[in-house]
């Protein structure tokens, strides 16, 4: 059961779809419907209409996009050359890779330009890193140095506190701790 294309009763041209495949047998070369619209002087729901009312010829993919057969096409142009529509679309096509390579390039000019701060960024955070350990080594032994310092201190009162003990006792107190061996 292969789509079959036959005139209907009005003039207009039928297309018999396979009822497995819901796809006309012979799709062919093919334009957008917004080429197509812009080929005809139409607006692209026009061109879908016409596709729907199969007044003109084409057929609706996986995606749920419509496209127009270029031979249906070529007898509503009033004589236009379709070499000359198919070379627009191929140039059409040509530029539209050749940007989506421009912006290729550009993305990955960014990539490398942000793995290049990236690296810059790792070198900056491995020097801080450095300098903190050398801060917190040098700090480490002010706290040590302090702590021997106040130690001493401590030891400095101690001893001072007796001596004054000493002094503030009675003298006869301070004779009995001289004689006693």
């Amino acid at each position: 059961m292969s789509a079959e294309e036959r005139p209907g009763p009005d003039g207009r041209l039928d297309i018999t779809v396979d009822q497995r495949t819901r796809e006309p047998a012979q799709q062919g070369p093919s334009v957008s419907v917004v080429e197509a619209a812009r080929l005809l002087g139409q607006s692209p729901d026009a061109v879908v209409s016409a596709l729907q009312r199969h007044d003109l010829r084409g057929w609706c993919d996986e995606h749920g996009e419509w496209h127009v057969a270029v031979a249906a096409l070529s007898s509503l142009l009033d004589g236009r050359d379709m070499l000359g529509i198919l070379r627009d679309q191929l140039d059409r096509l040509q530029n539209e890779v050749r940007q989506a390579r421009d912006a290729a390039e550009l993305v990955r000019r960014q990539a490398d330009d942000r793995q290049a701060a990236v690296a810059d960024l790792r070198v900056a955070l491995a020097r801080a890193e450095e300098r903190i350990r050398a801060v917190e080594a040098v700090a480490i032994a002010d706290v040590a140095t302090a702590q021997a310092e106040a130690a001493a201190k401590d030891q400095v009162i101690a001893e001072l506190r007796a001596i004054t003990e000493w002094h503030r006792s009675p003298w006869w107190e301070q004779w009995v701790r001289k004689r006693k061996p």
